[in-house]
């Protein structure tokens, strides 16, 4: 049905044509009457054909593709940086942090700007991540003021820690360690130790779990 309709079209241009050729040779100086004879053949060629069905031929051939072309711009998102970031659970309420610093850390195009703050931002679509695949590593967390702590959860990656240690500190430079961890297996790690008033805390790896280096969604101090 679709080939007959098309070739209809095809005939109802062709008559267009031959209507318009016509006027075009009495323009030239052809009689009058063998322009009306041919235009007479052209009129009944083109009356014999389905215009409305030529019309359908046109709407499925310019409608359909269009819609296509916007189905697949809704379904693929262009690639543009990530505007929104997922919430993660509440940790420590973010006045009480006055700042954070690490090993050096990631910034390619496996990951850009993985920071420390990433680790410290409650959201749980960034993370810290370490810049050497090598067991060495830290990363500190300075309160505004002294705090009362003891419980730390770490939120993993999948290059997690297997062996590293929670230390605190009242000046940053004298460390007190308050865990330790020999056998780590990634997830969410949640450390409880006594209680005790610190101005810093800091993560310090000592051995990674897979062959990368160390990498962290979130770090929380409830």
């Amino acid at each position: 049905m679709t080939i007959r309709r098309s070739v209809h079209c095809i005939l109802l241009m062709l008559g267009a044509l031959a209507v318009g050729s016509c006027r075009i040779i009495t323009a030239s100086g052809v009689s009058a009457m063998q322009t009306a004879q041919a235009e007479t053949i052209a009129t009944a060629v083109a009356a014999t054909l389905d215009v409305s069905a030529c019309k359908a031929v046109g709407a499925t051939s310019t409608t359909e593709p269009a819609q296509a072309v916007a189905a697949t711009r809704e379904e693929v998102p262009a690639n543009t940086p990530n505007t929104t970031s997922t919430p993660g659970p509440a940790g420590m309420h973010p006045d009480l942090i006055a700042s954070c610093s690490s090993s050096p850390y990631q910034n390619d195009e496996f990951c850009w700007d993985c920071s420390c703050e990433k680790a410290l931002d409650s959201h749980l679509d960034t993370r810290w991540t370490t810049k050497e695949w090598q067991d060495d590593a830290w990363i500190m967390v300075e309160f505004a003021d002294p705090v009362v702590i003891d419980t730390v959860i770490l939120r993993w990656e999948d290059a997690y820690g297997r062996a590293y240690s929670i230390d605190v500190s009242n000046d940053g430079t004298i460390w007190t360690t308050v865990y330790a961890e020999t056998n780590g297996n990634g997830g969410v790690d949640e450390i409880h130790f006594p209680s005790t008033t610190a101005q810093y805390i800091r993560w310090t790896g000592q051995g990674r779990g897979t062959a990368f280096g160390y990498s962290l969604w979130e770090i929380e101090f409830p």
